[in-house]
């Protein structure tokens, strides 16, 4: 008997159902290997559920459960067998409890029906054919074949998953829609003469009126009366008063400053209370004066002492472009740093 809460599945919701998954969302799902079915049979108690057994890059997992349901995932050990015959069992047990393949056109998994070499369509004539003739053929396309590489390491570059095999296709046939011309009626318009109704003119009679006449004033005589003159008076002097000067240690009103406002100003200084003799108090800063830069007189270059007083080395005599080194002799003297001679020209 069905569950009670058994949806009416086809294979859209199952499919659906499957692709909510969180390995086929990340895309980690092998597609071409895995396997999923659902069962629409109203009358097998597992009635809309979805099963699927989905090849990823951690493992082998399974998923089964109702379609309006999240699937409950559990992983498959291999074991000491390999993925291929899991697989195999796996599809003869859930063909048995009345599940159907899921595999279409937008889901391509693996098809349950492969190991037979009869498909329930008829065989493909495309698909059988290899790349020269496929490519040779104008109803087949070649399909390349995608795959996935390693990203860094000494593998770079490799294949580290087929994808999708390279095979051949059939060509998806393009019909032209042929374009309808539909001939339009002419409607000839019906013309209808207008009957041009003469308006009668009636001519109304014209009064003359008498016009009224006018009486000229005489204008009245302005007199001018002349203009007032205006006196300037200079303006007077104000005499600017001088500027108080300020004073650190009082404050414009008469208080006495405090410490944080003789901080404040730049041109006063805090000093410091000292037990027994005074309290702090503000104070103006002394103007710094710049030190006098003495001139430096320069003293002459002695090629054969340095400025400690010692003897000049042959290295330290050879950097100067004004002192020579002259070569000591045996028995009589040793080498010494000299000035070098300048030439003086006639």
């Amino acid at each position: 008997m069905p569950a009670l809460n058994s949806p009416h599945i086809t294979k859209t919701n199952a499919r659906r159902a499957l692709e909510r998954v969180t390995e086929m969302r990340n895309g980690t799902v092998d597609v071409h290997t895995s396997v999923a079915g659902f069962c629409n049979n109203p009358g097998h108690e597992n009635f809309g559920k979805v099963w699927a057994l989905l090849s990823t890059d951690r493992g082998v997992v399974q998923y089964s459960g109702y379609a309006d349901e999240p699937l409950k995932k559990s992983v498959v050990k291999l074991g000491s067998n390999d993925f291929d015959s899991k697989r195999n069992e796996l599809l003869t047990a859930k063909m048995n409890d009345g599940f159907k393949d899921m595999q279409s056109g937008s889901l391509p998994l693996y098809p349950w029906n492969a190991g037979s070499k009869v498909t329930y369509r008829g065989a493909k004539k495309c698909a059988s054919k290899k790349k020269t003739p496929c490519k040779d053929s104008k109803k087949c396309s070649w399909r390349k074949g995608s795959y996935k590489k390693y990203k860094s390491g000494s593998k770079k570059g490799k294949i580290k998953k087929v994808l999708r095999k390279p095979s051949c296709a059939k060509k998806p046939t393009m019909t032209p829609k042929k374009p309808t011309m539909t001939p339009k009626k002419v409607t000839k318009k019906k013309v209808t003469k207008k009957k041009v109704t003469k308006k009668k003119v009636t001519k109304k009679k014209v009064t003359m009126t008498p016009k009224k006449k006018v009486t000229m004033t005489p204008k009245k005589k302005v007199t001018m009366t002349p203009k007032k003159k205006v006196t300037m008076t200079p303006k007077k002097k104000v005499k600017k008063t001088p500027k108080a000067k300020k004073m650190c240690n009082m404050t414009p009103v008469g208080k006495k400053t405090s410490r944080k406002e003789c901080l404040a100003s730049p041109k006063c200084s805090w000093v410091k209370a000292k037990k027994g003799s005074h309290k702090g108090y503000c104070k103006k800063t002394p103007k710094k004066s710049k030190p006098k830069t003495k001139k430096v007189k320069k003293t002459p270059v002695k090629c054969n002492m340095t400025a400690s007083g010692k003897k000049k080395t042959k290295k330290a005599c050879k950097k100067s472009s004004k002192c020579s080194w002259v070569k000591g002799k045996k028995g009589s003297r040793k080498g010494y740093c000299r000035k070098v001679k300048s030439s003086k020209k006639k």
